[in-house]
Order: C-alpha cells, then sequence, then structure tokens
C-alpha cells in the first residue's frame, strides 16, 4: 500500500518545490524516465532520478503512476503551457496520503471503457469476453478484493495465444490487455504501456474516420519499396522518402501527410482528455 506524499505535508511541499523549481527553469526534458542533472522527465525532476522506484520512494506516488504523468507530459509537449498546467494541476491536487494506487485501478477500468476498446472488440466475441475479463480484474483491484498471480498470468497468457492468429485493430486490444494485466506494485509501465497503446488504437479510428483505407496504406508502402529499390541501385543509403514520393503520386503524399498530421492532432487531443482525468481523479480521490 502507497501512501501519496508519505502523508506529509512537508513532503508534498518539497515536491511542488521541486516542480515548480524545474518548471520555471525550462528543465522539464521531452522525453520520459529521463535524468541528466538538473533537466529530467517530470517524474525524474521531482526524484532527481531516472527511476521510476525513487519517484515512488520520495512521492508515495506509485511507480506505474509517475510513468503515466510522463507519458502525458510527453504527449502535451508540442504546447508547453498545457502540458506545465496538466503537471500542476496534478501534484497540487493528489492530497497527502491519497491512496493513488487504487486510483490507479479506476483510471485502468475507464482505459478499458473508451469507445475505441469497444469499436476494435466488437467483431471478435472471444476478444470481447477476454477485454471483460480484464476490466474486471482492475475493477476487482480498484474495490480492494485480492487478485491471485495466476489470476494476471491467465490474462496475459490468453491475449498472447488469441494475438497469434489475429491482425489488425482488435491485436491492439489484445496488445493493451496483456501489458495492463500485472499488479501495478510489480510493474512500472502497466499505466504508461497502456495508455499509448490505447492512444495509438484510438487515433488510428480517427484516421480511418477520415477516408483513409487499407489500399491507400497499401500505394504507400509499395511505393516506399519502389523508392528504396531505387535508391539501393543507384547507391544511395538515404533517399528522401517524402520528396521521392510527392514527385510520383502528389495526390496519394498530400493524402499520406495529411492523415499523419490527423493522427498526430488526434493523438495530442486524446491525451490532453486522459490528462485532465487523471488531474480530475487526484482531485477527488
Amino acid at each position: 500500500m502507497s501512501e501519496a506524499y508519505l502523508a506529509t505535508a512537508e513532503r508534498k511541499a518539497a515536491v511542488l518545490a521541486r516542480l515548480d523549481e524545474a518548471l520555471a527553469a525550462d528543465r522539464v526534458l521531452i522525453d520520459t524516465g529521463v535524468w541528466d542533472a538538473p533537466n529530467g522527465s517530470p517524474a525524474a525532476v521531482v526524484a532527481q532520478d531516472a527511476d521510476l522506484r525513487s519517484f515512488e520512494a520520495f512521492t508515495g506516488i506509485p511507480a506505474a503512476v509517475g510513468g503515466l504523468v510522463d507519458l502525458l507530459a510527453l504527449y502535451l509537449s508540442n504546447t508547453p503551457e498545457q502540458r506545465n498546467a496538466f503537471l500542476i494541476r496534478f501534484f497540487t491536487a493528489t492530497r497527502p496520503g491519497a491512496r493513488l494506487d487504487l486510483a490507479a485501478a479506476q483510471f485502468l477500468v475507464a482505459m478499458h471503457d473508451d469507445p475505441a476498446m469497444a469499436r476494435a472488440a466488437k467483431a471478435d466475441p472471444d476478444v470481447v469476453i477476454l477485454l471483460d475479463r480484464s476490466r474486471g480484474t482492475q475493477a476487482d483491484v480498484a474495490e480492494e478484493r485480492e487478485v491471485p498471480r495466476a489470476v494476471w498470468s491467465a490474462l496475459r497468457t490468453d491475449a498472447m495465444d488469441l494475438a497469434e492468429t489475429r491482425s489488425g485493430k482488435v491485436s491492439g486490444v489484445l496488445d493493451f490487455i496483456e501489458r495492463t494485466a500485472w499488479p501495478l506494485a510489480r510493474s512500472r509501465s502497466a499505466l504508461s504501456d497502456g495508455m499509448a497503446t490505447l492512444l495509438l488504437l484510438a487515433s488510428s479510428f480517427a484516421v480511418e474516420d477520415s477516408g483513409w483505407s487499407t489500399a491507400d496504406q497499401q500505394k504507400i508502402d509499395e511505393a516506399f519499396q519502389a523508392i528504396q529499390a531505387e535508391a539501393l541501385a543507384r547507391g544511395e543509403e538515404n533517399p528522401n522518402y517524402p520528396a521521392l514520393l510527392s514527385a510520383r503520386e502528389p495526390v496519394l503524399e498530400a493524402r499520406f501527410r495529411a492523415q499523419i498530421e490527423l493522427q498526430g492532432r488526434s493523438v495530442g487531443e486524446l491525451a490532453k482528455t486522459w490528462a485532465d482525468r487523471l488531474a480530475n481523479l487526484a482531485e477527488t480521490f
């Protein structure tokens, strides 16, 4: 069991002081899990160490939550003011003694309930059942019911077994289940890996809804293969793929560039939504 700020107002003040100093000096790096004194990722500047175990020891906040904060801050870094506001809000809202291990389990339940998960899984009954099992396990943790190690192991094994015969977006659901099926006390990356998988899956639906198709992607793959083969024949190791694609297929290149930009915007917007949800949870937990 962990207690935020080691259940003391003094430790919270020390954490906020380190964060405020780093933000004011622009020492927060656009990366995760990095400490290059005096610069680092959000969790690292707070702990003054890249190891998330040091973050947990200093803040009393689970290492997995520190990894999630790092990841969300990374995706918000295109708008530094937005990133900084999230960091200040999260660490300020968290009260000394809060059980953020339980909050994290609630957050994982909400990730399971994201519409992208249901949309990706709905055509495969076996995956729907496994996703529901995974969600139920996280809900048990949130309710402080003990989950045997064998239950976590079975979830990971079943997800990996199904993944061997699945492809496409449903594979993202199985990857999410496998990555998050860990007790948070034993995994520093379950939350961040799960969030990264969810953001990629949800943003891929935004691209699909824009009209970009599997056939379009196949054309891009074939064009890049042709460009690479021609470059190798010329003895060129690093061809300018965008420029060469634009010369060969200007309309396709423009559409390809547009969908990449769309996916980037979608990831940023989704990250902001989930960062707000995490801060909201901290405020009310």
